[in-house]
């Protein structure tokens, strides 16, 4: 059976941090893949092919902060009215658990998203990419939702106190 879960990464481009929760599945021999939604169209309601939860970081007036940690397909490509329907109905669905939680933190907000799609796990990989795509040549911690939740807001709280201005 397979089942869905989000690798969390941190990542810089062009100078700006970024927070990635990427959903993807494994497969009963313990394999990761992204999950492609030709998978889950037969009767399945939601669009999972390149959903992440994503955001960036930027400092304020009041300090580092995290910006627009919400739900997105990235890239995104559409190709029939169906598959549309079927993001759409993700993400109102992941919004509409939000609203119910309450969600307010990265850390909560990830936690209800997870719920919303099915979510049972959490991956963060272990060492250094060697540049490939290929999941299968990489090492993962694995960690429960719960735990995922406090990763992300470590992983917050980590990159906003990296980029705290230092006073003289």
């Amino acid at each position: 059976m397979t089942e869905l879960g989000f690798l969390i990464e941190t990542s810089t481009h062009y100078g700006t941090e970024y927070l990635h929760c990427r959903l993807i599945e494994r497969n009963e021999k313990g394999q990761i893949r992204n999950p492609l939604d030709d998978r889950y169209t037969d009767g399945h309601p939601m669009a999972f092919e390149n959903f992440e939860i994503a955001g960036h970081f930027a400092v304020m007036s009041d300090g580092p902060t995290l910006i627009g940690f919400m739900p997105q397909f990235s890239p995104y490509r559409v190709d029939t009215e169906s598959q549309c329907r079927r993001m759409l109905k993700t993400l109102e669905r992941c919004r509409k658990q939000t609203d119910k939680d309450r969600a307010g933190d990265p850390g909560d907000v990830f936690l209800a998203i997870a719920r919303a799609v099915g979510a049972t796990f959490a991956l963060t990989q272990v060492g250094r990419s060697t540049g490939t795509q290929n999941y299968d040549d990489l090492q993962f911690s694995t960690w429960t939702i719960p735990e995922g939740r406090d990763l992300v807001r470590r992983r917050v709280n980590e990159t906003c106190a990296a980029m705290q201005p230092r006073r003289a």
